[in-house]
C-alpha cells in the first residue's frame, strides 16, 4: 500500500493513507472508502454492504464478475464472527427445465 508523509508545522512527519492508494481500498459500486465491507457468497468479491444489497434488489449477479449470488457476508469481525443476509427472492434464477441449458 502507498503511504505519503506529511509533515505538520514544526516539522514532524506523520505518514497516512492515500485516498486513492488502491483500487482494492474502494467499493467498486460508490468509489467510496468501503463502509461495512461485505463479500458475495459465491466470487467473494468486496463492496458496500449497503451498495450490493441495493444492487441485488436489481439483480442478485455480481457486479464485477457476473456470477449469481445468493447470500451477502457483512458485518465481519472475525473468521467466525460475521452476519450472512440470505437474498430471499430467488425467484432471479428460475430452475430449468431437465435438459435445457
Amino acid at each position: 500500500m502507498t503511504a505519503a508523509v506529511k509533515r505538520d508545522s514544526a516539522g514532524k512527519s506523520s505518514q497516512r493513507l492515500l485516498a486513492n492508494a488502491s483500487p482494492d481500498s474502494k467499493c467498486p459500486i460508490c468509489l467510496d472508502g468501503f463502509n461495512n465491507m461485505a463479500s458475495l457468497d459465491r466470487c467473494l468479491h468486496q463492496f458496500c454492504f449497503r451498495c450490493i444489497h441495493e444492487w441485488s434488489r436489481n439483480k442478485a449477479e455480481c457486479p464485477l464478475c457476473k456470477q449469481p449470488f445468493h447470500s451477502i457476508f457483512h458485518s465481519v469481525k472475525g473468521e467466525n464472527d460475521f452476519k450472512e443476509f440470505v437474498l430471499r427472492d430467488f425467484g432471479v434464477f428460475p430452475p430449468q427445465e431437465p435438459g435445457s441449458k
